[in-house]
């Protein structure tokens, strides 16, 4: 993908880096106050919040090229061509119609409904909104599916003939690390 923008949530990689920071000090403090038992509990239940929180909070992404858009949520990873798109909506969350199918970017969600009422129209040039009187709270450009939905949008209208095979890829790696975690767990019920 040439010419590419990496797209994430505000604060996402912040608020992983803090509830990680909490898991390993859970963990840690585990290992040298408690027993075999309760410290496999504490590593398998630590990585599972750990990779919850990497799937919800981390991983999400947008890549928005020339080509078209590729959409990283949890578990799935789509790469959608821009003459492929039908349109750009922000209703809860910035998503993409391909076809009959919605994609929603979990790495950019709308604000609350109030949101929209503190946006001045200052705010609003050069963002090629039809109506500015009153815009969706979704289109702000101060939130996060705004600012994404505006990218994608122009770069959508430059190149309206890219071209990227559609796909659909399954995020295996996150399913064997849960299952380990799993298995750590229940190692940690199982001993005595």
């Amino acid at each position: 993908m040439s010419n590419s923008e990496i797209f994430r949530n505000k604060g996402s990689i912040f608020g992983a880096a803090i509830i990680y920071l909490m898991v390993l000090v859970m963990i840690i403090q585990t290992i040298f106050t408690g027993n075999t038992k309760s410290t496999l509990l504490t590593i398998g239940i630590g990585a599972l919040a750990a990779l919850k929180f990497y799937l919800i909070l981390q991983r999400p992404l947008l890549e928005i090229s020339d080509e078209g858009i590729k959409i990283v949520n949890p578990l799935w990873t789509y790469t959608i061509g821009w003459r492929d798109i039908i349109a750009i909506e922000t209703k809860f969350t910035m998503s993409v119609q391909v076809g009959t199918q919605v994609i929603y970017a979990w790495a950019a969600p709308a604000p609350g409904r109030y949101h929209s009422r503190k946006v001045h129209l200052s705010e609003l040039r050069g963002m090629d909104i039809a109506n500015q009187s009153s815009i969706r709270f979704g289109e702000s450009p101060r939130s996060d599916s705004g600012v994404a939905a505006y990218i994608a949008r122009s770069r959508w209208k430059k190149f309206p003939e890219g071209y990227l095979e559609f796909g659909k890829v399954l995020n295996v790696h996150a399913i064997y690390l849960g299952a380990i975690a799993t298995i750590i767990t229940l190692a940690g019920l199982i001993i005595h």
